[in-house]
């Protein structure tokens, strides 16, 4: 799972407890996910369970969208950039 995270910490762990608790990893960007990134490194989790990717949003946003080997992405955002995530997906298949 991808979250595309533009609000405070709050929606970020609504996010993240259902996403593990299910088996899947996570991947989070922007900053604010940076603190909830050191916090799960302090709690050893294993490696590559959850993950924080940072960089220009139209860059990253579109890369993941387009990453064959991520089966969901959500976000918060615009419907504009709703509408380009489905479009995305709708050219991987």
């Amino acid at each position: 799972m991808h979250c595309r995270e533009h609000a405070p910490s709050r929606p970020t762990c609504w996010k993240i407890g259902p996403t593990l608790a299910t088996g899947c990893s996570i991947v989070f960007k922007p900053l604010t996910a940076l603190y909830m990134s050191k916090l799960i490194d302090e709690a050893d989790f294993p490696a590559g369970v959850f993950n924080l990717v940072n960089g220009y949003r139209h860059v990253v946003g579109q890369a993941t969208a387009d990453h064959m080997g991520i089966e969901k992405v959500a976000f918060t955002g615009s419907t504009l950039v709703g509408c380009k995530s489905m479009e995305s997906a709708a050219s991987r298949t």
